[in-house]
């Protein structure tokens, strides 16, 4: 693993001002699609490559948008969707109480396929951007598609989760059916399955099987998940490096701060 600190030097190249177009887009998926948005460059290209970007609990599609804007006039093509149930805008149906990240994991995995297969997408340049239980699930899915993703990237992963959980629920016995107001979160009431698909799943084996190019982003100042945790699973990879944003909390898009370093790690 290698460590980066950045500096005010990565974000001093001109903005790209490239065109792009903004669709709604269903991906096809049992029991129903699952509903996005994708972000196009307009640049006569046949097929290009895809970022998929996987957000965080209780995220959406529209929450990361931010990312596919600033990356999209780099020449890539974004996928932005809610996962179903656990999403703040809930347009791909379902509900809390049936959501864990295996249900995500299986919806991204879809994802995956889905645009693979698509001749608008180059099939060799297959990106994930995984943000906070976002990157935990983007995490799982890679590890089940290594041939289809080609380099992923986590920012501020909420690796933190699998002790967090067992520090609250010493067993699955213990985890209630509900669990409401989750976090504190009025009407974030979660199905104990979200909490016991986290006490058993096996998370250093599961993620294993990628071996291909990882780049890890997190924050000095994330009170949420600790650093720890992130160099912890960074180390696990091959092929990792991390990149630390002085000052940075946690919930950010990629942005000025932070594209061009993204840009380079999925060009090299």
């Amino acid at each position: 693993m290698r460590l980066k600190v950045h500096s005010e030097q990565s974000v001093s190249r001109k903005v790209n001002t490239m065109e792009f177009k903004r669709t709604e887009y269903l991906c096809p998926y049992n029991p129903a699609p699952l509903f996005g948005e994708l972000f196009t460059p307009d640049d006569g290209q046949d097929s290009h490559p895809l970022i998929i970007i996987s957000h965080g609990m209780y995220y959406s599609h529209e929450m990361t948008a931010g990312s596919a804007l600033a990356l999209v006039r780099h020449g890539f093509a974004c996928y932005t969707f809610d996962y179903r149930g656990c999403s703040y805008t809930n347009r791909s149906g379902g509900d809390l109480l049936s959501c864990s990240i295996l249900t995500e994991r299986d919806e991204l995995v879809a994802v995956i396929d889905h645009f693979a297969a698509q001749k608008s997408i180059d099939p060799n340049r297959i990106f994930i951007i995984g943000q906070s239980l976002g990157g935990v699930v983007a995490a799982l899915a890679a590890a089940r598609r290594p041939a289809q993703v080609s380099k992923m990237i986590l920012m501020y992963p909420a690796f933190h989760a699998f002790d967090a959980m067992a520090q609250t629920y010493p067993s699955v016995e213990a985890v209630p059916e509900v669990i409401e107001n989750y976090l504190g979160i009025p009407g974030l009431t979660l199905g104990g399955m979200f909490i016991t698909d986290i006490l058993k799943c096996q998370f250093d084996d599961e993620i294993r099987p990628y071996d291909h190019p990882v780049l890890v982003i997190h924050g000095t100042a994330d009170e949420l998940v600790p650093l720890s945790y992130v160099e912890k699973a960074a180390a696990s990879y091959s092929q990792s490096r991390l990149l630390v944003i002085p000052e940075a909390g946690h919930g950010f898009q990629v942005d000025d701060t932070t594209v061009n370093d993204v840009v380079d790690f999925l060009n090299e």
